[in-house]
C-alpha cells in the first residue's frame, strides 16, 4: 500500500477501502490522510482512523463536547475521518444524557383552556382559508402553483383561488378573500358576522388589519399555535389532504391554474361525506345529479360536528388527569438547574 500510495482493493478489506480519496502524508510512517474536505467553511485533511477504532475515537472526542450531533460531527471531521462517522455520532450523542438536554431542551408543560366552541348556526357563516402550494412540473413556467382554498364550516364547500408565486402578499390576500366572501354569501352577512379562520402567517397578520372587513361584516380569526384555537383549523387540513391528490392529478394535466381549480372543485364537492351528502348537496340543497330539492337535517350535520369535538376533549380531559397532556400546549425553554413541579412534567 505504502509503495503504490493506495489502500488495499475492496475484496481484501472492504469496509476500509479509501481508493482515491487518500494520500499518505509525510508527517510520520503509516499516517493516511482523507483528501481536502469542507468543514463549514474550512478546508482541512483530517487523519484516516481504522474502523476498529472508530468507536473508541468518538468516546475521546465527545468527552467534554457535548451538544449537538453537527457539532460532534464537525469536531471529529476537522481531525480525523472513518467509515460510518456520522452514524456513528448519532448513536453516541442520542446515548448520552447531557447530550439530548443540550439538544432538545426540556420543556415544562402547562395546559392550557380551549377556546370556546365556533359552532357556526349557518352555512356559510363560518370559513376556513389558507395557501396551498404543489409542484406544477413546467419547465417554461413557473414551477409550482399556488392556491388560496376556503372551505365551509358546515357544508365542506370548498373553493380553489389561483395566486402566482409573487402575489402572496396582504393586498393579494385580501382581494381573494374579499372576492370569497362574495361567493359564499348566502344572505346572512347583514345578520350575523362571517368569520374567517386562518393560522398566524404574516400575509394573514397583515390582512387581518384591512378596514374593509369592518365593512363587509367579517371577523378575521388568527389561530395560535399555542391555543385551543388553532384546534379549529383541523376540518381544514383534513380537507386539504383529501383535495391534494385531486389537485396533483389534475396539475399534470398542464392547464390553466383556474381551469385545474375549476376541475378541482368540481370533483371535490361531489364527493359524497360519511352523512350519505356531498358539499354541493348540503350548500345548494339540491341532488347533484337529479336537481331534485332535497330535506338535508343541518342540525344532525351540526350536532355530528361538535360531537367529534366533545370526543376530543373527553380524550385530552382523560390524559390530563392520568398526568399526560395532549396539544395544545404553552412551552417554557428550559433553564439551567430548573426543578420540575406540580402535576405536568417534561415528558423528556
Amino acid at each position: 500500500s505504502k509503495t503504490s500510495n493506495k489502500m488495499p482493493g475492496p475484496k481484501d478489506r472492504r469496509a476500509e477501502t479509501l481508493r482515491g480519496t487518500t494520500f499518505l502524508s509525510e508527517e510520520g510512517t503509516g499516517i493516511l490522510r482523507k483528501k481536502k474536505i469542507m468543514v463549514g467553511t474550512r478546508m482541512v485533511e483530517p487523519i484516516v482512523i481504522p474502523d476498529a477504532y472508530a468507536e473508541t475515537v468518538v468516546e475521546i472526542f465527545h468527552k467534554g463536547n457535548c451538544g449537538t450531533i453537527t457539532r460532534l460531527t464537525n469536531i471529529l471531521k476537522s481531525e480525523v475521518w472513518f467509515n460510518r462517522l456520522a452514524a456513528l455520532v448519532q448513536e453516541r450523542v442520542k446515548s448520552c444524557l447531557n447530550c439530548t438536554y443540550m439538544r432538545n431542551q426540556p420543556k415544562i408543560i402547562t395546559a392550557q383552556r380551549e377556546y370556546d366552541d365556533k359552532d357556526p348556526e349557518y352555512i356559510g357563516e363560518t370559513l376556513f382559508a389558507d395557501v396551498i402550494t404543489r409542484n406544477a412540473h413546467r419547465a417554461h413556467d413557473e414551477t409550482t402553483m399556488k392556491f388560496w382554498v376556503v372551505s365551509d364550516c358546515i357544508s365542506s364547500y370548498t373553493r380553489l383561488y389561483p395566486v402566482g408565486n409573487k402575489e402572496n402578499n396582504a393586498a393579494r390576500a385580501t382581494e381573494i378573500l374579499t372576492e370569497s366572501v362574495a361567493d359564499f354569501n348566502r344572505g346572512i352577512s347583514g345578520q350575523v358576522p362571517i368569520k374567517i379562520i386562518m393560522d398566524g402567517s404574516s400575509v394573514n397578520q397583515s390582512l387581518k388589519k384591512k378596514e374593509i372587513w369592518k365593512e363587509l361584516n367579517v371577523e378575521i380569526v388568527i389561530t395560535e399555535k399555542t391555543g385551543g384555537s388553532k384546534n379549529y383549523l383541523a376540518p381544514l387540513d383534513s380537507r386539504i389532504a383529501k383535495l391534494s391528490p385531486v389537485l396533483q392529478t389534475e396539475i399534470w394535466n398542464k392547464l390553466e391554474p383556474k381551469i385545474t381549480a375549476l376541475k378541482v372543485e368540481s370533483k371535490i364537492n361531489s364527493t359524497k361525506g360519511g352523512h350519505g351528502y356531498s358539499a354541493f348537496e348540503i350548500w345548494n340543497n339540491r341532488s347533484q345529479f337529479s336537481n331534485i330539492p332535497l330535506s338535508i337535517n343541518i342540525k344532525e350535520i351540526r350536532d355530528y360536528i361538535k360531537e367529534s369535538r366533545k370526543l376530543s376533549r373527553h380524550a385530552r380531559e382523560r390524559n390530563e388527569i392520568k398526568g399526560r397532556v395532549r396539544a395544545p400546549y404553552v412551552l417554557k425553554p428550559f433553564e439551567k438547574n430548573d426543578k420540575y413541579g406540580g402535576d405536568l412534567v417534561s415528558p423528556i
